[in-house]
Formats: structure tokens, C-alpha cells, sequence
């Protein structure tokens, strides 16, 4: 059993803003690790169970709020914990807010790497103003930082995301136009954002990590294995299923993938009612009927969903 499964984490820097904890491992590797935006933060540390599974050496900073990683703590605490990484090869790692960090802190942990799973660039309206998403922590916390990608002028860039959700791929081009290091795009279409979720879903996700972090950049078999397998994941269904660009620009693509998914997989409420919004958009009105009849509601809210759709009908 690797020494990070049988070691308890400790934690090895914490202020009001901030608080980092530390894994031992037996690889050469250590992973770098930030939160992501969360409903009630802190968040819990990110890919904690990548980590013990992998054994690899890890240092996991978690954010006390949502501020997109702007505030002073996160370089005291880097210089802190600098000089405790054993490992010589260091790839930070994070997912939307913390893949803006992952990329924004590459350089000063000295690493080799950064993994990004759909991140932001920014949020700041002024350097985004096509951004609609995360209104309040825009207006709540100054964002002296820039684009994410500066932060990246030696590390490799590996951004992950769905090129069909198009703020998404606005923010990683974005990041390519700063990042003046190699900067690679690995794209799964219909993984939505983040496009994390669907990938662990497909059973890809832990695969494409442990690639990256060793150097292998080939991504084509991986993409080709979700093209085939993301019509069995929720995460992915959902988000075909609430991304309205794909639905107009890509109607024969979003209908097939959404009949597959018909035939194949047992849904949930939630997802059954935005089959069956879908079907009625479209002018299938029988067989969106068909789809309610099956629908448990997963909540009042969904059952009410539910039954306005019906009234419809």
C-alpha cells in the first residue's frame, strides 16, 4: 500500500483565506492541487482520491471563499511550502476556479506542468465582458491577477474542456493568447462544463490525468473512447441537454446523441424532463409524453417542471 493511503494528510499552512494540506507519496511526481467554486465553501480538497490511489507525493491549497484564488495568502503560502515538495517533477491541477489557478500559479510552484479541466482565464468583466457566469464573485472580489495564462510562461498548458460550450472555449483561447509556454488543447465534446464529471463518468478521467502528469499528451484514443461511451453518462446528457448553442446550431448531432441516450440508459426525473423539453421543441410531442409517463420526480421542483411541461402537451 502506497505511503499516501496510509498517511494522514496534515495541514502545512492556513490563514483566513486560505489552507493547504500535505500527502505523502512514493512517485517522483507531486501533484498541486486547488479547489473549485463551491455552493458553501470550502470546498473539499480537490482529486483527493486520485491522489491516494496514485501514491504520488501532493500538496492540496483550499480556498476559504470563492474569490478565484486573487487573494495574498496563496503566495506566502506557496513560498512556505516550497522547500517541503521532495519530488522533481511537479504538475499542478485544478477544475474551472481551480484550473484558473492550476495555470495562474504554474511557474511560481516550479512546475513542469498545469492540468486545467475547463477553466476560466478570468472574471473579471473588463478582460471578459462576454462572461455571464459567476455574476456575484465578479462584483464581490477585485481581480489584480489578469488572465490566468501569464502565470504559465514555462510550464506546459494542458487545457481540457468542451469545445461546444462556447464560454469555455472562449476562456481557453483566452489562456493560449498569454501562456507563452507549450500549450496543448485536449477537447471532449458534449462533456460540459466541467468536463471533469462526464469524463469519470466514461471511465476516462484518472487515465488522462495519469497521462499528463507523466508527459504523454496523446489524447486520440481517449477522445475517440468518450465518443463512443459519453451517451451512458449523465453528465454528459445534461449537459447536451442545457446547452441551447448546441441544441439550434447542432440539431441532427443533439438529436441523435439524445435518442441514443433514450434507448440505452435509465434516467433520472431531471434528466428525463429535459429529454422530453427537448422532444416538445422539436415537434415530437407524443414521445415526449412518452418520456413523462416514465419520469419519477427527483424533487418538488422537478415535479413541478414536470407538470407544467404535461399542461403543455
Amino acid at each position: 500500500m502506497s505511503a499516501s493511503a496510509t498517511e494522514p494528510k496534515r495541514i502545512v499552512y492556513e490563514d483566513a483565506n486560505l489552507r493547504a494540506f500535505y500527502y505523502a507519496g512514493t512517485s517522483n511526481h507531486c501533484l498541486v492541487t486547488f479547489t473549485p467554486w463551491a455552493s458553501q465553501p470550502p470546498a473539499a480538497p480537490f482529486a483527493e482520491q486520485f491522489v491516494r490511489k496514485s501514491g504520488t507525493e501532493a500538496v492540496a491549497f483550499q480556498s476559504m471563499q470563492n474569490d478565484w484564488w486573487q487573494s495574498g495568502s496563496v503566495e506566502q503560502g506557496i513560498a512556505e511550502i516550497l522547500p517541503m515538495i521532495r519530488s522533481t517533477v511537479r504538475v499542478t491541477y485544478g477544475s474551472s476556479m481551480g484550473g484558473y489557478a492550476a495555470i495562474a500559479f504554474a511557474d511560481m510552484l516550479q512546475c513542469s506542468r498545469a492540468i486545467a479541466i475547463s477553466p476560466q482565464a478570468s472574471i473579471d468583466r473588463q478582460l471578459v465582458p462576454w462572461e455571464t457566469r459567476w455574476e456575484e464573485e465578479a462584483r464581490r472580489f477585485a481581480m489584480p491577477r489578469g488572465n490566468a495564462g501569464t502565470g504559465a510562461r514555462l510550464a506546459s498548458v494542458h487545457l481540457v474542456y468542451d469545445p461546444l460550450v462556447v464560454l469555455d472555449r472562449k476562456h481557453a483561447e483566452l489562456i493560449s493568447s498569454a501562456a507563452t509556454g507549450r500549450v496543448l488543447h485536449h477537447r471532449f465534446s458534449f462533456s460540459g462544463h466541467p468536463s471533469g464529471p462526464a469524463l469519470l463518468e466514461c471511465g476516462l478521467l484518472q487515465e488522462l490525468v495519469l497521462r499528463l502528469v507523466a508527459g504523454n499528451v496523446e489524447d486520440g484514443d481517449l477522445v475517440a473512447r468518450f465518443r463512443k461511451a459519453r451517451f451512458r453518462s449523465r453528465s454528459s446528457m445534461m449537459a447536451l441537454l442545457t446547452n441551447h448553442h448546441i441544441l439550434r446550431s447542432h440539431k441532427s448531432l443533439a438529436g441523435a446523441a439524445i435518442d441514443r441516450y433514450r434507448t440505452e440508459c435509465r434516467a433520472d426525473g431531471k434528466t428525463l424532463f429535459l429529454v422530453a423539453r427537448y422532444l416538445v421543441s422539436v415537434g415530437r410531442k407524443a414521445e415526449a409524453s412518452e418520456v413523462l409517463a416514465s419520469a419519477t420526480p427527483s424533487s418538488p421542483k422537478n415535479a413541478e417542471e414536470i407538470r407544467r411541461l404535461r399542461a403543455r402537451i
